[in-house]
């Protein structure tokens, strides 16, 4: 006999039943494997062991079909997609290859790039236009649907005396409050009058969209809830609730998605609980957006600077 081929062993199996049927070989070669003993193998599933498994696969596949037909599957990760642009009517489109260059471009060539995402803000000094941007796509496991998953997008531009632009930036819907109150801040909006309340009138409830007042002071925010679809939305509600301008620790905007339109979805924080909760989301119209980053800024300002004047004696 070859001695590489007693070596190599050809038939390991062969030469495991041999060693368990021969109790000389069993006892001088030793158990097979480390740890096992061929006479204490594991025991083959019962009879009633495979009944049961059977009878659970069996239950598993009505709800296997349901999931086949209804479409009802864990998404996969998200999917690398062309960029894809739309106008806040829904309509897909592009944007400008070049950005504003600040000090030489215009006004006039501002408005004709991004006439399609204009923004009715009503102020003069700012150029406000939205899109809707989609990089992704969320994939469901048949690879027989793809639903793009949108972010929307702000365009903020900011002219000098001359109609030449000063800045100009494209931000994320979510950080436009910031970029608003900042732009009030640093007086490259004209200064508004809070002396008298404000009264605002293109704002809705974020819920249910439910039309509702709210008024602008130099102390605070005054809720009102007086159409009739707030006795049955919010009936424990009061219909006028005031918020000191103290409680209000937050102000910002959040994503809209794919909504097409013009409106901002916002929410005011509180430090406590107040009668409409902890804290307030609504929709509100471009010029009311415009007037509540304003406002913000310019009473934080005055509640700041109170807070840290020096004690009276």
């Amino acid at each position: 006999m070859n001695s590489d081929n007693a070596i190599l062993d050809p038939d390991p199996a062969a030469r495991l039943r041999a060693t368990k049927s021969n109790p000389i070989l069993k006892a001088a070669n030793g158990p097979p494997f480390p740890g096992h003993d061929l006479d204490t193998a594991a025991p083959k599933p019962s009879h009633e062991s495979r009944t049961l498994q059977l009878i659970l696969f069996i239950r598993l596949i009505p709800s296997v079909c349901a999931l086949l037909l209804t479409g009802c599957f864990l998404p996969a990760p998200p999917l690398r997609l062309p960029t894809a642009i739309k106008t806040p009517s829904g309509t897909k489109t592009t944007l400008a290859p070049e950005a504003p260059v600040p000090g030489k471009a215009t006004r006039q060539q501002v408005e004709d790039a991004y006439n399609a995402f204009k923004v009715e803000g009503g102020e003069a000094d700012l150029f406000w236009g939205r899109f809707y941007e989609s990089k992704w796509s969320s994939v469901i496991l048949t690879g027989t649907e793809q639903d793009r998953i949108w972010n929307t997008r702000d365009i903020l531009a900011n002219f000098d005396e001359n109609g030449y632009v000063k800045t100009f930036e494209i931000i994320h819907e979510d950080t436009l409050v910031k970029h608003l109150i900042s732009l009030e801040k640093e007086s490259r909006l004209p200064p508004l009058n809070t002396g008298m309340p404000i009264v605002l009138d293109d704002i809705r409830w974020a819920r249910q969209a439910t039309p509702m007042g709210m008024e602008l002071t130099d102390s605070g925010v005054i809720l009102r809830f007086n159409s009739p679809e707030w006795a049955h939305t919010r009936p424990k509600w009061p219909q006028t609730v005031s918020v000191a301008i103290e409680r209000i620790i937050r102000f910002e905007a959040l994503d809209i998605g794919d909504l097409y339109t013009t409106s901002s979805r916002l929410k005011f924080k509180f430090s406590g609980q107040t009668a409409v909760g902890k804290s307030f989301e609504f929709f509100a119209g471009p010029k009311d957006v415009l007037t509540l980053a304003r406002w913000f800024a310019q009473v934080e300002n005055e509640t700041h600077s109170t807070r840290n004047l020096p004690p009276q004696r």
